[in-house]
């Protein structure tokens, strides 16, 4: 592994500036969001400057890259593209997602108070 010089930091956030473009321009913010990153993070990476592993392991999932592709880029190689099935959900899937999730949420909830209202009628009567 080579060091890590501020120049192939600087590679990497051009690499993925240039990858966020080739994804239809999507925004640092879309792109932070799916990856559970701050737009901070994302940010500090698209600059050139050190992010955590973790990060840049979101970053290239992301990006649809393969894990350690970021690393790769820091040691002087070239990101590889992820296959299609393991590639991040685009920001507006991950939108849907978390609206399917608050649905659920709040069924559980109703269901929870139905059965609380059930057992205390229960409460009230022998139980078999």
């Amino acid at each position: 592994m080579q060091e890590r010089t501020a120049a192939n930091l600087k590679r990497l956030g051009a690499a993925i500036r240039a990858r966020r473009a080739e994804l239809d321009g999507a925004t640092q913010a879309e792109l932070s969001r799916a990856a559970g990153i701050s737009e901070t993070t994302w940010n500090i990476a698209e600059r050139g400057m050190a992010v955590s592993a973790r990060s840049r392991q979101r970053i290239a999932r992301a990006l649809g890259w393969t894990p350690g592709s970021v690393d790769v880029v820091l040691d002087g190689g070239d990101p590889t593209l992820a296959e299609p099935d393991s590639v991040a959900p685009s920001s507006t899937d991950v939108a849907q997602m978390q609206e399917q999730v608050a649905r659920l949420e709040r069924v559980v909830s109703s269901m929870r108070a139905d059965i609380a209202v059930l057992v205390d009628r229960l409460d009230g009567k022998p139980r078999p």
